[in-house]
């Protein structure tokens, strides 16, 4: 019999000959396990990308139990935020309330956290919200990319139960590293418009519960203007090493706009410029000096997805296109730093911080920074995190 997987999703055999099969099948290499005793064809594994395959691997377990809410940073992946940090997914996360069993599991690579009331009524019935026509694990067209709200703590989004997009980020922000929970926290706040009020008041509802001080001196920093993933680490390691908080993609008219359309060959042409990060930094005249900082990063070089989202045919066009863009923010009375992503990732970012510091940002009080040092945990190991391993 030549057994083969239906669709390209994490498959789980009940037949016990069929066990046996794919496990013969992973043990030459032609499956991938990513779950013990969950199964999918080698190819279609390694063609997907880091992040579908957190996705996949999340998605096999909450189906499988489908009145199980998800947390924390696997919540945020269904709700379409995931961190750069591949440890965060080495265990699927659910929420579980005073009602829960939670007994060790032996072969899924699963983790419970306590959230109140996360499992309610509704919910254990197997009737969600007042939706009788709707099942979970499951959602049609006019449900994707929805979330519809249970309880303040939980809700569905495209059929799966999760927690609420600002419980996860209040969860998110007590029990992850800092650059983690604002990559997460930043795209969260920005697909589903919540406000820094929205998440003071949800904190301040919830001060009794685990690192809630935490939780509220970090929600300080999300900023739903974050364009990416990246800006939001590079904006992290700033916060962390006592920077002034900068502003995001702050919009200055283009000097060289008028230009472009006289002579047609501008390679900055855009009516408006928005820069990385921007400080105003007083001055002893009394006037401001402006700085605009730019995150370069190879992929907008030689991606070709990115180079046709930007309108260039070639890597040549984006440096000269880049060159115009310094040239105009020059123009504009900005002093232009550029640092690389690579800068910003090794040793907690310390080339990044030195060229921001010799351009002259700003850097907050003795007082701050060390606030900063002790509340903002580095990593999972440190003692203001949950341990999510």
């Amino acid at each position: 019999m030549n057994l083969s997987l239906p669709c390209p999703e994490l498959h789980r055999f009940h037949d016990r000959n069929l066990q046996r099969q794919a496990a013969r099948k992973w043990r030459r290499g032609l499956f991938e396990q990513p779950i013990p005793g969950y199964f999918i064809e080698s190819r279609r594994w390694n063609s997907l990308s880091r992040n579908n395959q957190f996705i996949m691997r999340i998605s096999a377990i909450a189906k499988e139990h489908p009145h199980w809410p998800l947390a924390t940073v696997s919540a945020a992946a269904i709700l379409g935020a995931s961190a750069r940090n591949s440890r965060l997914y080495d265990f699927v996360h659910f929420a579980t309330d005073s009602h829960t069993s939670t007994r060790k599991r032996t072969i899924l690579p699963v983790r419970f956290h306590y959230i109140k009331d996360s499992r309610c009524e509704k919910v254990r019935n197997g009737v969600p919200h007042d939706t009788h026509n709707l099942q979970i694990g499951n959602a049609t067209c006019n449900q994707m990319n929805k979330y519809i709200p249970i309880t303040e703590s939980i809700g569905l989004f495209n059929g799966y139960l999760v927690t609420s997009p600002i419980q996860t980020i209040f969860d998110c922000l007590r029990m992850l590293p800092f650059e983690d929970a604002l990559i997460i926290c930043d795209k969260l706040a920005k697909k589903f418009s919540i406000t820094y009020k929205q998440m003071l008041n949800f904190t301040l509802g919830r001060h009794r519960c685990w690192k809630s001080i935490i939780a509220g001196f970090k929600e300080q920093f999300v900023d739903p203007k974050s364009e990416n993933g990246g800006e939001s680490f590079c904006r992290a390691r700033m916060i962390r090493a006592g920077i002034s908080i900068p502003l995001l993609q702050v919009e200055i008219p283009n000097p060289l706009h008028s230009l472009g359309k006289r002579i047609g060959s501008s390679f900055q042409n855009t009516r408006m410029i928005r820069p990385d990060y921007v400080w105003n930094v007083p001055s002893h005249v009394g006037d401001f000096t402006s700085i605009a900082a730019e995150l370069d990063g190879k992929q907008k070089y030689i991606n070709s997805n990115l180079l046709q989202q930007s309108h260039s045919s070639s890597t040549t066009d984006i440096i000269l296109r880049e060159k115009d863009r310094e040239t105009a923010l020059n123009l504009s009375g900005f002093k232009v730093v550029r640092f690389q992503f690579e800068e910003a990732l090794a040793n907690h970012g310390a080339i990044m911080i030195e060229k921001l510091r010799l351009a002259g940002v700003p850097f907050v009080d003795t007082w701050q920074k060390r606030k900063r040092q002790r509340l903002l945990a580095r990593i999972l190991g440190d003692k203001t995190l949950h341990k999510l391993q």
